[in-house]
């Protein structure tokens, strides 16, 4: 079977495009996937997915986060949050860089203390909340813990390092990482 130079290139275009399209999708995985809270109290939420609550006050969104992963125990909480915080702050720079600028400290705060519980969970949350940046495009004026050429993924690395490895930080570092 001999194939025409014109149908091989087609076939080729279409096949790239193919690829390029689902890289395309997968792009913001963190921001269209809602993680599971079950009860817990995460930041106020719309119906969907994408759909943040029109009543809330984004001017709290930074305290409110910070509020909610003082006492967030499960992983998936810790997620949702971030994601939704990474939704409100959109294109508010201020914002984005005071929240990121807080988690950041908070991981170097732990570190500094040697206090390895604290220091696993500032880390994830620091780098989830980079990452969730980078996929949603939000913008705080430079690129924080790229490692790997991924955005959040030296402070999510460090979590685990730390021994923050249960299967919902492997599912978050799948998606933020995903095997190349």
């Amino acid at each position: 079977m001999h194939l025409s130079l014109s149908t091989l290139v087609a076939a080729l275009a279409l096949l790239a495009a193919r690829k390029c399209a689902s890289a395309v999708a997968s792009d913001d995985r963190l921001i269209a996937t809602a993680f599971a809270v079950g009860d817990e109290r995460s930041l106020p939420w719309g119906s969907s997915v994408l759909e943040p609550d029109a009543a809330y006050d984004r001017a709290r969104v930074v305290d409110d986060t910070l509020d909610v992963l003082k006492t967030a125990k499960s992983v998936s909480l810790r997620m949702e949050t971030l994601r939704r915080a990474t939704i409100y702050v959109g294109s508010d720079r201020a914002r984005a860089t005071e929240l990121l600028a807080k988690l950041g400290w908070m991981a170097l705060d732990a570190e500094a203390a040697k206090n390895a519980a604290w220091a696993k969970g500032a880390c994830f949350d620091a780098g989830f909340l980079a990452a969730c940046y980078a996929q949603a495009k939000v913008d705080v004026g430079w690129k924080p813990a790229v490692e790997d050429g991924v955005q959040g993924w030296a402070w999510i690395r460090r979590a685990i390092d730390l021994g923050a490895d249960d299967p919902s930080v492997r599912l978050a570092a799948s998606l933020v990482r995903p095997r190349r």
